[in-house]
């Protein structure tokens, strides 16, 4: 399957901010994220949405439960080895200032407001944090041939499972999002899918948007559940946050049509710290 295929220019900047490829506006990849859209939405069900139960619309609460994490853990990987090996050889970038630097930074940028929305108490378990630790531990494996990757990778569906269950209780989780890493995939490739087609990709475009601005909803909607939305857990805070969001996210990105905001204010302040310049 031809990833290109939903491209729209030249490389930009992840939507995640860890350096070129996916979103709204030149180069970005329309169905990674319109994936990364819903599994804001899907971060949403589980943060402001009803306890989840396996009957009626309850399963799509159940789906979205455990799952959410999943795609975008998946999703950061991919923006990750994007932006360190480049979409092809010549893009990857050379030297310890331009592979190492900038990433350092975002990790440190991460971790820190990470910290700050944790110390807000929103009620919500914070993941920035993980994912900048994520990034750090993941950089190596963006320089491997595809072979060693899939070894290692076959390795760890057998073994993280194991890992999990024998780790969990002593660490004090429980397992959870059982077939959440095959479905990510799955879903990924059904919205690759997807945005091959114009009407696809217009279908898929409040979700692109959304998703473009992954780290902006985030953070907007953690401060807002350590304000005035605290506690919030019903079928009206679900829909009132998912409304605004994808409201918010489409007309922003229509009102900085021609500019680098279109991105998202908080996407835009990371890469202007990692690399001291605007995205075209």
């Amino acid at each position: 399957m031809r990833v290109t295929a939903v491209r729209n220019g030249p490389a930009t900047d992840t939507g995640d901010g860890t350096g070129p490829g996916t979103g709204p506006g030149p180069g970005r990849l329309v169905a990674v994220d319109a994936v990364r859209g819903l599994a804001v939405l899907g971060m949403f069900a589980v943060h402001v949405g009803p306890a989840p139960r396996p009957d009626c619309a309850g399963y799509l609460l159940v789906a979205a439960d455990g799952r959410a994490p999943a795609l975008f853990t998946l999703l950061a990987g991919f923006s990750l080895a994007l932006a360190q090996r480049g979409r092809t050889p010549a893009q990857q970038p050379d030297g310890w200032a331009l592979r190492y630097r900038p990433l350092l930074i975002r990790c440190a940028v991460l971790a820190g407001l990470g910290l700050l929305l944790a110390a807000l108490r929103p009620g919500i378990l914070v993941i920035l944090a993980f994912f900048a630790v994520h990034f750090l531990a993941a950089e190596p494996f963006t320089r491997p041939a595809a072979p060693v990757l899939t070894a290692v990778a076959g390795v760890c569906v057998v073994a993280g499972p194991l890992l999990s269950f024998l780790l969990g209780p002593v660490f004090g989780y429980e397992a959870s999002g059982r077939g959440a890493v095959p479905g990510a995939t799955a879903l990924t490739g059904l919205f690759v899918l997807a945005a091959r087609s114009r009407a696809g990709a217009r279908l898929l475009r409040p979700l692109t948007a959304l998703g473009a601005m992954a780290l902006s909803a985030y953070v907007l909607h953690a401060l807002a559940l350590a304000g005035p939305a605290h506690g919030a857990a019903s079928w009206t805070a679900l829909a009132g946050f998912a409304g605004v969001a994808l409201v918010a996210a489409w007309a922003w990105q229509r009102f900085w049509a021609d500019s680098p905001l279109r991105r998202g204010p908080l996407e835009h302040l990371l890469r202007l710290a990692a690399q001291g310049r605007p995205a075209a």
